[in-house]
């Protein structure tokens, strides 16, 4: 057993491993005392911690991998910084966060070392806020969007997004009368994204997206004669594909995770 933590008793505040008995303090790096896991990741095994150190007057942050053999090492090189991390590939190859590369900033993505990070901006008037999740190998990934000039959070004014190597941060589409969207989860094959969309003043609605573009599931599910007995699926959270049938979990109050649903439809549909 494995856990990754903070000391927040004392100040400046720092991350540890604790395994088998022992605790490991990771320490910091230089100029920023203070180091977390509030936006942290730790690979399946283990053996490595993500999260972010931040500077003594909280104006800046940079994010940091620790392991036993190389302790607490910052997520930067020569030309790119990533300044936090959302999200890392259960393969643990590829770890993203928000940060820049030299003048550009946006979703930075970090393989096998420092040497191997790069950066895909938003599209025009947007930013990323946050990433949400990857494919397993870390070719694909989601997160979230929102206009570049609004000081509001992506959880009401947001749009979800698609990253991908060959497309780079791709806005997730929006039928008539939508105005955000949420991206909840990808399947680890990277080939779905569940979430919901809707306009931001009223209730969201649980959807689907694939090549095929987005798929309303309530209205999709009563059209295939299952009979919801008026119930209102209002957000999808987890999402597998097997054997050519997606397996969706999603819940009725999104607010407080209750009514909690889960729907069989197939890959590829008429």
């Amino acid at each position: 057993t494995v856990i990754a933590g903070v000391t927040e008793s004392v100040q400046p505040t720092l991350a540890f491993r604790y395994s088998q008995g022992d605790v490991q303090q990771f320490g910091s790096l230089p100029d920023f005392p203070s180091c977390d896991l509030t936006y942290g990741a730790v690979t399946r095994d283990g053996e490595s911690v993500y999260g972010a150190c931040v500077s003594e007057d909280q104006q800046s942050s940079r994010a940091f991998r620790w392991t036993e053999a190389t302790g607490l090492v910052a997520l930067s090189n020569a030309s790119c910084e990533m300044k936090s991390v959302f999200a890392i590939s259960a393969s643990g190859t590829a770890t993203f966060g928000i940060g820049s590369c030299d003048s550009a900033s946006g979703l930075v993505r970090w393989t096998n070392g420092a040497s191997g990070m790069s950066v895909s901006t938003a599209p025009a008037g947007l930013q990323v806020e946050g990433v949400h999740g990857t494919s397993h190998d870390g070719g694909a990934a989601i997160g979230a969007l929102r206009q570049a000039s609004s000081s509001q959070s992506a959880g009401t004014s947001g749009l979800a997004f698609r990253w991908s190597d060959t497309s780079g941060v791709e806005l997730l589409p929006l039928t008539s009368g939508q105005s955000y969207s949420v991206a909840n989860a990808i399947a680890p094959s990277g080939e779905v994204i569940v979430g919901k969309a809707g306009q931001a003043d009223n209730a969201a609605k649980a959807v689907l997206w694939d090549e095929a573009g987005q798929l309303e599931l309530e209205t999709y599910l009563e059209s295939q004669g299952v009979d919801l007995q008026g119930v209102e699926l209002n957000t999808a959270q987890d999402v597998v594909v097997r054997d050519g049938t997606i397996l969706i979990l999603g819940y009725v109050d999104a607010a407080n995770f209750s009514g909690a649903w889960l729907a069989r439809i197939p890959l590829v549909r008429p």
